[in-house]
């Protein structure tokens, strides 16, 4: 169990940049619930349609076929209730690391600027996986030169 705490860096920090990274996340919840809403907006759509469609064949509202109907909406909403908190719950994952990869390097040039502002400034260098490594690269051209 030691070896798995030596991999993972627990002490790593998600939101570098909270203002940026919250507003990224308030969007990826927006979103996210907007779609759920539209699924589940269809997905009733679709049962409503079923059951006028029965009632206009001339099916009694006691008819066993309503009763089917009435059970298979309660399992699709069960289905759809989980399958929805797993997909919030990685979308919102996905946004925190997806939005990780945006503040990292422009938080680590920030500091590295902050950091040799007094002194000879040195060349930058952003994680492996980083997003925008060509302002790394351009950054270091203008050192060097």
């Amino acid at each position: 169990m030691e070896d798995f705490f030596k991999i993972v860096n627990l002490r790593k920090t998600l939101l570098i940049n909270k203002s940026f990274q919250l507003s990224i996340l308030g969007w990826f919840f927006v979103l996210s619930v907007l779609l759920i809403a539209i699924f589940y907006g269809a997905i009733w759509y679709f049962f409503y349609t079923f059951e006028k469609e029965a009632l206009s064949a001339g099916l009694p509202q006691g008819h066993v076929f309503f009763t089917f109907l009435s059970e298979q909406k309660l399992v699709i909403d069960q289905i759809f209730i989980i399958s929805s908190c797993v997909a919030f719950l990685l979308i919102i994952i996905g946004g925190l690391f997806l939005s990780h990869k945006v503040a990292g390097p422009l938080h680590r040039l920030t500091n590295h600027l902050q950091t040799h502002s007094k002194n000879d400034i040195s060349l930058l260098q952003f994680r492996k996986g980083d997003y925008f490594m060509e302002i790394e690269e351009a950054f270091n051209d203008f050192i060097k030169k």
